[in-house]
C-alpha cells in the first residue's frame, strides 16, 4: 500500500521542494492540498499533479492519510501540527517547527505520547561536503570538538518575501528561521545539547520593516564542554553570484576543518564544488572532496515511518534545534542568558 500525504498550508516556498520530494519517493500517494488562501494553494496545484483539499478537516479525517506537510506561516504552524499529532499523524514540516518554547513544549508532549515522528526540512546534514566535515569529526580527526563557527548569510529579496515575514509575532524571528540549520549542525558534530544560550537580533539595513531582524547572533554552552557560534543574516550583497555562502569552522584540540558550501567566492573559485579543507599537529593544509547521501531528506524521513528505521535526523533531533534557537529568541526578548532548564518552564 503506499503512503499517503496530505499538505496544509503553502505560505512559503520550501513547500515545492516538499512536495516535489514526497511525490519522488518509492510509492507515495498525495490525498489532497489545503490552504485558505486560495493563490497560495493555486501556486502548488498548478506546479504538480495533485488536487486541492476542501478543507483542512477534511484531510485529517481521512484514514488513508498518513503524514500531513506543512510549510505554514511560522506563527500558525503549532495548532496545525498539533492537530495532526491528535488526528494520529506523523508530520514534516519546512522550518521552523514553531515559533515559542510553549508551542515546543506542547508539541514534544503530543508526539512522544502519541508515538508520531516529526521531520524538518534541516537540508544542511545532507550536503555532501558537511557529510564528509562530519566524518572527519567522527573519525577523530580533529580529537575533541572544542568550538563550531557557523556563518549564514541569505539574500532578502524584499519584493519576493511574504508580507508576514516583516511581522515578529508570525516569522519567529531570523534566529528562529535560519539559525535552526547550524544548531542542528552544531549538535550533529559535538555530539551534546545546548545548555545555555545568549542572542542577539537586530535591525540595520532594514529601516522601514520596523518588526523585522535582518542580522543574528547566537553564543551557547554545551553539554560535551563544546561552544558554538552562530552568525546569520539578510545581506548577502547582490552582485553575489550565490543566494548564502554558508560555511562552517570546526576548532578540535588537534586539528580543524573549514567547509566553504559555495565554494571559495572571496578566490575567484565561483561555481566550483564546494571545500573541505582540514589541517591537523600531523596532517598538513588536505582537501576532501564531499560525501553525497544514500537518500534525499524527505525520502529518509518516510523510511522512517515505513521502515521503522530511525531517520538521520531523528524526531529528538528536531526538538533539540528548535528548542535552541527558541532559547536564543527568549534570550533576545530577556536581554541575558537563558538556559535549557527554564526552556521547560515555558
Amino acid at each position: 500500500m503506499p503512503l499517503v500525504f496530505g499538505i496544509v498550508g503553502c505560505r512559503h516556498g520550501h513547500v515545492f521542494s516538499l512536495i516535489k520530494e514526497l511525490l519522488s519517493a518509492p510509492n507515495t500517494e498525495c490525498a489532497g492540498v489545503f490552504d485558505s488562501d486560495q493563490d497560495s494553494l493555486r501556486a502548488v496545484t498548478s506546479r504538480f499533479p495533485v488536487r486541492a483539499a476542501a478543507s483542512e478537516t477534511e484531510l485529517l479525517d481521512n484514514p488513508d492519510v498518513t503524514l500531513i506537510g506543512t510549510a505554514e506561516i511560522n506563527r500558525k504552524k503549532a495548532p496545525l501540527i498539533l492537530n495532526a499529532l491528535s488526528a494520529g499523524k506523523h508530520v514534516i514540516a519546512d522550518k521552523p517547527l514553531c515559533t515559542s518554547l510553549h508551542e515546543l513544549n506542547a508539541i514534544e508532549r503530543t508526539a512522544t505520547e502519541k508515538r508520531l515522528k516529526i521531520g524538518l526540512m534541516l537540508t544542511e546534514r545532507f550536503g555532501p561536503a558537511n557529510r564528509r566535515m562530519k566524518q572527519l569529526v567522527s573519525d577523530g580527526f580533529v580529537g575533541h570538538v572544542a568550538n563550531v563557527m557557523c556563518w549564514r548569510p541569505h539574500r532578502l529579496g524584499r519584493a519576493t518575501r511574504p508580507d508576514w515575514m516583516f511581522v515578529d509575532d508570525l516569522y519567529g524571528g531570523i534566529l528562529v528561521d535560519l539559525a535552526v540549520h547550524d544548531a542542528d549542525i552544531i549538535r550533529w558534530l559535538t555530539g551534546g545539547n545546548f545548555l545555555e544560550v545568549t542572542a542577539y537580533q537586530y535591525n540595520m539595513g532594514n529601516p522601514a520593516a520596523t518588526d523585522f531582524s535582518d542580522i543574528g547572533v547566537m553564543l551557547g554552552r554545551l553539554s560535551t564542554g563544546a561552544t558554538g557560534f552562530v552568525r546569520t543574516d539578510w545581506f548577502t550583497p547582490a552582485t553575489s553570484p550565490v543566494h548564502g555562502d554558508t560555511r562552517f569552522l570546526v576548532t578540535g584540540t588537534t586539528g580543524m576543518i573549514e567547509v566553504r558550501t559555495s565554494g571559495d567566492l572571496w578566490g575567484g573559485e565561483i561555481g566550483k564544488e564546494p571545500q573541505v579543507l582540514f589541517i591537523s599537529d600531523t596532517q598538513p593544509a588536505t582537501r576532501f572532496d564531499g560525501i553525497g547521501p544514500e537518500r534525499p531528506l524527505v525520502h529518509d524521513f518516510l523510511r522512517s515511518i515505513t521502515d521503522g528505521r530511525p531517520a538521520e535526523i531523528t524526531t529528538t533531533d528536531v526538538f533539540e534545534a528548535t528548542r535552541t534557537t527558541l532559547m536564543a529568541r527568549l534570550s533576545c526578548k530577556l536581554g541575558r542568558t537563558v538556559t535549557r532548564s527554564e526552556s521547560y518552564l515555558a
